[in-house]
């Protein structure tokens, strides 16, 4: 946000959780029939470290999808022109590795 803000940005929409949940499709899609954004950029995640990753993967995993499927179906039908994702998976301590990686699972 802050290097789009620097390039001149000006009309940038971020809503807080308390202000639009993702996860709750027909709240999404009137947010942006409402708002009528020109391009969507998600960076919003369900995140909770090494631990808890490993302890509830698929929630996380499904979450995350729900998030991301809402976010695009009503990018589709609000005429949304352009929609990039962005997601994280997994974030690592600063040494690159992580402490307690467990098995890896599918």
């Amino acid at each position: 946000m802050r290097r789009l803000e620097a390039e001149g940005f000006t009309n940038l929409l971020r809503p807080q959780r308390f202000q639009l949940d993702l996860m709750k499709e027909d709240a999404v899609l009137q947010f942006f029939l409402k708002e009528s954004p020109d391009i969507v950029i998600l960076a919003a995640a369900k995140v909770g470290g090494i631990k808890a990753n490993s302890d509830y993967p698929v929630e996380f995993l499904l979450e995350n999808l729900r998030i991301q499927n809402n976010v695009i179906r009503s990018a589709s039908q609000s005429g949304v022109r352009q929609a990039a994702l962005s997601r994280k998976l997994l974030h690592l301590p600063e040494t690159g590795a992580a402490t307690n990686p467990g098995k890896a699972r599918c």
